[in-house]
């Protein structure tokens, strides 16, 4: 969740940039965000399901958590570009 808002950018607002950011991720990078984020799993339960080491299970997360911070960045002041030109 952000704790911090730019002005005048709402809840539902944050909520659409969101599944844009998610939806950049490839599917493997999303499950794996959503088992250790949503689900809680530890990384070595991630291995062993997903048939992986976990340094490549850290890899994938540190990988989807760059990807997700700049696109994030990209998203958010494209909407607030945006939202000017009105």
């Amino acid at each position: 969740a952000f704790t911090y808002l730019p002005e005048g950018v709402k809840h539902d607002e944050i909520e659409l940039i969101k599944n844009k950011v998610l939806e950049r991720l490839d599917e493997r990078e999303k499950v794996i965000i959503e088992d250790y984020y949503q689900r809680g799993k530890k990384i070595k339960v991630i291995a062993t399901e997903r048939n992986l080491s976990e340094v490549n299970v850290k890899q994938i997360l540190f990988r989807a958590r760059e990807k997700i911070k700049s696109n994030a960045k990209k998203e958010l002041n494209r909407h607030i570009e945006q939202r000017k030109d009105k």
